[in-house]
């Protein structure tokens, strides 16, 4: 395998466990989207937006950790 896709398969795998971690934190404590992200009007941030961003999240690890896995599927 190329040095190229070593380095990108070990760079989706940061980013996936970096967003694991980001969608446990919006299931454990929904002020965080409203301290980090929604800093313009914090007072919107309701739990139902934190698991919504929570799943969102999640889905998109999963995705990146797939990628990751099998980095030879062109599709």
């Amino acid at each position: 395998m190329s040095r190229f896709l070593n380095v990108l398969r070990s760079w989706l795998v940061m980013v996936s466990v970096i967003a694991a971690g980001n969608t446990l934190q919006s299931f454990r404590d929904h002020g965080f989207l409203s301290e980090k992200l929604y800093t313009a009007s914090p007072g919107l941030v309701n739990g139902l937006q934190a698991r919504t961003f929570g799943v969102w999240t999640l889905l998109s690890s999963v995705i990146r950790c797939l990628c990751a896995i099998d980095i030879r599927n062109r599709t």
